[in-house]
């Protein structure tokens, strides 16, 4: 449900845009907010006064310019209108925000509507057969935007979401699909860096190197760990992850079975403060290496992998080569019973 939980903290972003064409922006809005702010690219386009909940505002549009931003509050959310010629009636109502009037801003609402209902009726099901269904469809809903919107910035953003479920080698594919004129754009260039180093990290590729800090605050390279007759999980994970310490069980079962037989794990943690990082690894007796920079999302060892979401794992085998990435559950004890029994 990843790409569920994406769509309703960052609406993603971007389309189509012509060489000084130029589009419109109507807006109602029922903050009391004073003033609208338009950004693009970091940017600040525009302040625009709202007088009796409206403001309108035309903004000149770039090749470059994939999407706009409009925010009312400061501290509130951006809320996002694709960059196209044109005029767009833009209407928030408490968090609720739509943007419909123009042809692939009218697409996107679609989708935004559609993919909110099946948030509301996955959090409504009540068995695991009716949550996977719907997850299902809305897979499919998510491929169909992106196979439908090739010649507009709707396939970039679709990408933006689905690169979290691609290996570098599928989401390299995707972006030769994408028409050529994006291919300058921020995030195209983004999901290209993205790409080569999920290649790096592939299955099949020799293992990246990796220097952190343990517990006791001595630098315990992955190297020291890795060697003949090992299976080394790499293991990113942290303390503030749900889905983490979910795995955990799974984790602690797999050690206490396999560890002396040659497994071992090497466990990245992806937390900012040292004190529930260890407390989480006494608490539920995680006793295999453990290693830290305490940077959350800017741990090194993350971006090393092209780890942007957790739990992230990967197997090692003892020639040094990737086996196998994301064992998650049971899926760990099943490689692992293949490998030693």
């Amino acid at each position: 449900m990843k790409r569920f939980i994406l769509l309703s903290s960052v609406l993603l972003a971007l389309v189509a845009c012509r060489n000084s064409n130029e589009l419109v922006i109507n807006g109602s809005i029922d903050s009391g907010a004073e003033n609208a702010y338009v950004v693009a690219d970091g940017d600040t386009l525009a302040t625009v006064p709202v007088v009796d909940g409206g403001f309108s505002v035309k903004i000149p549009l770039a090749e470059s310019m994939g999407v706009i931003y409009v925010r009312d509050l400061p501290g509130t959310s951006f809320a996002t209108v694709i960059a196209e010629p044109g005029t767009v009636d833009y209407v928030k109502t408490g968090d609720d925000v739509k943007v419909t009037g123009t042809p692939v801003n009218d697409i996107y609402q679609d989708y935004r509507d559609k993919m909110n209902d099946f948030n509301n009726a996955y959090r409504a099901a009540e068995t695991k057969e009716a949550k996977d269904a719907i997850v299902a469809e809305a897979d499919e809903l998510d491929k169909k935007l992106y196979e439908d919107n090739l010649d507009n910035y709707l396939s970039v953003i679709q990408l933006q979401s689905m690169q979290y479920d691609l290996d570098g080698y599928a989401l390299e594919e995707a972006l030769a699909k994408v028409n050529p004129k994006f291919a300058a754009t921020k995030v195209v260039t983004g999901l290209k860096e993205r790409a080569e180093i999920l290649k790096k990290s592939a299955v099949g590729q020799p293992y990246l190197e990796i220097n952190l800090p343990d517990v006791d605050g001595n630098t315990l390279p992955l190297s020291s760990v890795v060697g003949e007759g090992k299976w080394v999980l790499l293991d990113f994970w942290a303390s503030w992850c749900g889905p983490c310490m979910g795995e955990v069980p799974y984790l602690v079962s797999a050690y206490g079975e396999y560890h002396s037989k040659g497994f071992e794990i090497y466990g990245v943690s992806l937390d900012k403060d040292r004190e529930p990082w260890i407390k989480a690894i006494e608490d539920n007796k995680m006793n295999w290496i453990h290693v830290s920079d305490i940077k959350m999302w800017k741990c090194e060892a993350a971006a090393t992998y092209g780890v942007n979401a957790i739990p992230a794992n990967f197997l090692i085998g003892p020639d040094g080569k990737i086996a196998a990435r994301n064992l998650r559950g049971q899926a760990l004890a099943a490689k692992l019973s293949e490998i030693f029994d």
